[in-house]
């Protein structure tokens, strides 16, 4: 039976706020005064928390509407269900771009944190703080950063499966495929979204899948063995579940708010 998305008003109770993290920067003002570790080092790092909380709401947000089944503010209830799957097809998008995003953020926390940016090639100052958190990458945080814990969980959290989402075992790395999808790509292609009347399909066959020297004709003892497929249009566009992807973003959030509970639990300020 397949997995079915939770109700609007569960949703709220499933997908937890992480307090913690919100009015970071204005609750250690305080502490930072007092503190003998590097100013800015402390006051970059608390918006970075703080905007990783913003991106957490602004991913839940669009991860509870999306659990909607009809839009009726956008559309009459009496018009055909393709174009209220639209609409929540795009707030899964949206969805799944902020999500996408918090991981990068908490990495730019650590990166900024620990000093991490001081050891890169060109050692970069505050006065320029674009161009430290754009010199930020996933495996020179994870090489660097000392902490044993903060390092097993960042190199982990892609990697974690979840086998209950339906009958395929995804993990939170499909967040940054599906994420890459939007914004280098195409639109994803959802199964709900998906029932064609016609399709257009082309596919393309050869019967001699090896290299053909000029000259030389292989031969063939059943010519039907030798037909490979080299080409198939369908098999190309690859078409998810809407509800597997709604399902896996609730459980990426509970991740990622995991994930920062652990970082931030590390922070001393």
């Amino acid at each position: 039976m397949e997995k079915q998305i939770p109700a609007f008003k569960e949703a709220f109770q499933l997908l937890e706020l992480p307090e913690y993290l919100n009015g970071t920067e204005i609750r250690y003002k305080l502490n930072i005064v007092a503190s003998k570790k590097e100013k800015a080092v402390l006051i970059e790092t608390c918006r970075r928390l703080q905007d990783l909380y913003d991106e957490i709401c602004a991913a839940r947000f669009a991860l509870i509407t999306s659990c909607q089944v009809k839009y009726p503010e956008y559309l009459s209830a009496d018009v055909d269900d393709r174009g209220h799957l639209w609409i929540q097809s795009q707030f899964v998008n949206t969805a799944i771009l902020w999500y996408n995003a918090t991981y990068d953020i908490l990495l730019q926390a650590v990166w900024i944190y620990y000093g991490l940016y001081k050891q890169v090639k060109h050692p970069l100052v505050f006065s320029n703080i674009d161009k430290v958190l754009e010199s930020c990458k996933k495996r020179i945080v994870i090489d660097l950063i000392p902490d044993g814990d903060v390092k097993k969980e960042l190199e982990s959290f892609h990697d974690k499966e979840h086998p209950s989402v339906g009958e395929v075992p995804y993990r939170n790395g499909h967040v940054v495929e599906w994420a890459n999808t939007l914004k280098h790509r195409r639109m994803i292609e959802y199964e709900e979204l998906n029932k064609r009347k016609h399709s257009t399909c082309f596919i393309t066959l050869s019967r001699f899948p090896e290299i053909v020297v000029k000259g030389q004709t292989p031969l063939i003892e059943n010519p039907q063995e030798e037909i490979e497929t080299l080409y198939n249009s369908n098999e190309t566009l690859k078409i998810i579940s809407m509800t597997d992807v709604i399902n896996v973003l609730f459980e990426y959030h509970k991740d990622i708010c995991k994930l920062s509970k652990l970082v931030f639990d590390k922070i001393e300020l």
